[in-house]
């Protein structure tokens, strides 16, 4: 998990022929009041009233999953983060889809920290700085990855891969073992400050499987002998980015799930868009994969414009 995971989760909008129809289920009046978070343990408590009477599951969106239990601990690198964290919970309300509630939470603001004092609402949006990136230099077997730059304003540049780091100002990294050997794709990011005072940020994909080969070595993945599964039109929530994941075919093996640039595979097909895998397009990389007869993962993608099933927004 990283500090970009934080995002809220939703009732979902159905995807048909383009369209977008809502499903709205009622509230039911449950709300969430102000948190209890100790600085020093990271114990955040999430505190919901009203609702149903109906059991409730709490959720620190892009650091746990949902559960029956209000309390988390923050994992270091999200608390040390100034970016608000999205709370939520959830009820189930008699309808296909429960009741969400959700409420920003800022650790910076009850504990301090150094990027509390940039308040996003004395700042203006993002102008470009002119700064792109390169193809990014990434070796195989050492695990060595760079990210390349060009342009900018001449501000100093941050640097950032998806699911494994803070913003930096070193542009190499070495990706976890796991991240490597798991994940197929990761997104690299860098920014830089623009006239405004908000950072102008920008993002791109790094294909592991075709740089590397399917085992992200420099032998590639033998057999991976297709399973005919297929990825067909997603659910997308575009308040909440919640996105509903939708295979089809295949061999019956259990499939996994990763939206790349964030998280890891997982069995859910139900997830939270972090805004970080959301390319300036508004494209967002979709996969799935499923064991083959020989026991190899094979990958099937999908590239998702959530900025044109929302109505360009």
């Amino acid at each position: 998990m990283t500090v970009f995971t934080r995002l809220s989760i939703g009732c979902l909008l159905l995807l048909s022929v383009g369209r977008l129809q809502a499903t709205s289920p009622t509230a039911d009046g449950l709300t969430l009041s102000e948190p209890t978070y100790d600085c020093g343990t990271r114990q955040l408590t999430i505190r919901a009233t009203g609702g149903n009477g109906s059991p409730i599951e709490y959720m620190v969106a892009g650091q746990s999953r949902w559960s029956a239990s209000p309390s988390v601990v923050l994992e270091a690198v999200v608390a040390a983060d100034a970016t608000p964290l999205t709370l939520l919970a959830r009820q189930t309300t008699g309808s296909t889809a429960p009741a969400v509630a959700s409420r920003s939470f800022s650790v910076a603001t009850v504990c301090g920290g150094g990027k509390a004092e940039t308040d996003s609402k004395t700042n203006g949006p993002a102008k470009s700085t002119g700064l792109s990136l390169g193809e990014p230099a990434y070796n195989c077997g050492t695990r060595q990855l760079t990210i390349q730059t060009t342009g900018g304003n001449g501000n100093g540049i941050e640097y950032m891969v998806a699911g494994q780091s803070r913003w930096v100002s070193a542009s190499e990294f070495t990706l976890e073992s796991g991240m490597a050997s798991d994940v197929p794709a990761v997104m690299v990011l860098a920014r830089q400050q623009s006239e405004t005072g908000t950072p102008f940020v920008v993002k791109q994909v790094l294909d592991l499987t075709a740089r590397c080969g399917g085992k992200k070595g420099n032998t590639p993945a033998t057999d991976a002998t297709p399973t005919g599964l297929r990825l067909s039109t997603p659910a997308y929530d575009c308040a909440t980015r919640t996105l509903s994941i939708q295979t089809a075919g295949g061999n019956g093996n259990p499939v996994e799930y990763l939206i790349v640039g964030q998280g890891r595979w997982s069995s859910s097909a139900t997830m939270v868009i972090d805004s970080s895998a959301i390319a300036d397009s508004g494209a967002v990389v979709v996969l799935a994969r499923q064991k083959n007869a020989q026991g190899v993962p094979t990958n099937v993608q999908q590239s998702v414009n959530t900025r044109a099933l929302c109505g360009g927004r």
